[in-house]
C-alpha cells in the first residue's frame, strides 16, 4: 500500500507529510477554534452578569428564559443572548449603551405576536410588557392615546 502525501503550504515553507500529521494539524486548529469561541463566550456572560448589577430592571441569561424567547408567533427560532426587561428609561440607555460597546443588537418585544419573526434573534431581547405600561396622554377627540 502507498502511503498518501499532503503538501501543505505555509508562509515560510512547503512541507510534505503523511495523513497522520494533516489530522493533527486539523485537530489542534478545531481545538484553537473551540478555545476561541468559549473564551469570548464566558467574557461576554461576565460583561452580562456586570450589566445586570448596574440595571434596576430584570437580566436573565438562562437557557429557559432565553428559550421561552427563542419564539413568536412565526416559524422562527432563534435563541437569544439575553433577555432584559428595564425597569425605566435609565436602563434603556444603559442596554443600548451596552450593545453599541458589544456589538451586539438589541430586539424589541412586548407580546411576541410577530408572524414574521422580527422579535426572534441572536441578540439581547428588550421585553418593555412588564413595567412600561403606563397610559402617558389621551386624546379621545381625536382618538390617540401616547403610552410609555
Amino acid at each position: 500500500m502507498i502511503d498518501q502525501k499532503y503538501i501543505i503550504y505555509t508562509k515560510q515553507k512547503k512541507i510534505i507529510c503523511d495523513e497522520n500529521y494533516v489530522i493533527k494539524k486539523q485537530l489542534l486548529s478545531f481545538y484553537v477554534r473551540i478555545f476561541t469561541i468559549r473564551k469570548k463566550i464566558i467574557g461576554m456572560l461576565n460583561k452580562l452578569h456586570d450589566l445586570s448589577i448596574s440595571l434596576k430592571g430584570d437580566l436573565y441569561t438562562d437557557k429557559k428564559t432565553r428559550i421561552l424567547y427563542a419564539t413568536d408567533a412565526s416559524a422562527y427560532r432563534e435563541i437569544p443572548l439575553a433577555v432584559a426587561r428595564p425597569k425605566d428609561n435609565d436602563d434603556l440607555k444603559k442596554l443600548i449603551i451596552f450593545a453599541n460597546k458589544h456589538k451586539t443588537s438589541l430586539i424589541p418585544r412586548t407580546a411576541g405576536t410577530s408572524l414574521a419573526g422580527q422579535v426572534v434573534g441572536n441578540g439581547i431581547v428588550v421585553d418593555i410588557s412588564k413595567y412600561f405600561t403606563e397610559i402617558l396622554e389621551l386624546n379621545v377627540e381625536e382618538r390617540w392615546v401616547r403610552v410609555q
